[in-house]
């Protein structure tokens, strides 16, 4: 069995935690694989949640039906080598304040 980590009720309120079950309600389609699994968040009762929220980046956190634990991957590792890039220098970074090329 692997241990999960528990979090506190602050943790759990940051990433905005939904009961597992209320999730499972909401997105009946939702495939859990081994990655999305590792990002469930235990509270010191057993009880289980599922994060809504990137505190870090201040987004929401999508959950598609038909979001394939394949496409996630893929997306992770396309945002993964983008964020390389720009650090690199590599690439254009979208700025809404400069002049169209037109």
């Amino acid at each position: 069995p692997v241990l999960q980590m528990v979090y506190s009720t602050e943790e759990i309120k940051r990433w905005k935690g939904m009961p597992f079950d209320e999730f499972r309600r909401k997105h009946p389609g939702w495939i859990w694989s081994e990655s999305r699994l590792k990002g469930l968040m235990f509270d010191e009762n057993g009880y289980i949640y599922v994060r809504m929220w990137e505190p870090t980046r201040g987004v929401r956190i999508g959950y598609i039906a038909d979001y394939t634990p394949e496409a996630e991957e893929a997306m992770h590792k396309e945002a993964a080598q983008a964020l390389a890039d720009v650090a690199a220098g590599l690439g254009d970074i979208f700025d809404p304040d400069a002049p169209d090329d037109d």
